[in-house]
């Protein structure tokens, strides 16, 4: 099952989750809260997933995830930031912890970042 269908069920909302193992290609953005804007750039190479840690809660009433990653490359650099893609190569071992209550996220109109309320 893909992820996006997990959480359009809201079946395990709102959910923890980290992870561990390796992927093809992973696309990372920076927040530079000078300009309050996300810096962001893809990466089409083998990687190992070193973590990866987030949640999924709502926004507006619809299924959102946040992620943060730590990748390592094979020459044993690392890698990381705020997820907003990644394609699995080999594995990729998900933990999920459902959570009580929900997680609701909200734009902050100055900072433009989705924000926890």
């Amino acid at each position: 099952m893909a992820w996006g269908s997990l959480w359009r069920s809201r079946q395990f909302l709102p959910v923890f989750f980290f992870g561990i193992g390796a992927c093809s290609s992973i696309d990372l953005a920076f927040y530079n809260p000078h300009i309050k804007d996300y810096r962001k750039k893809p990466f089409a190479e083998d990687f190992e997933i070193i973590n990866l840690t987030g949640n999924g809660g709502l926004m507006d009433g619809a299924p959102v995830l946040h992620a943060h990653g730590s990748f390592g490359r094979n020459d044993f650099s690392i890698i990381g930031g705020h997820v907003t893609k990644i394609v699995v190569s080999v594995t990729c071992e998900i933990f999920l912890t459902k959570l009580e209550g929900t997680i609701e996220r909200k734009q902050d109109a100055d900072l433009h970042l989705n924000m926890l309320v």
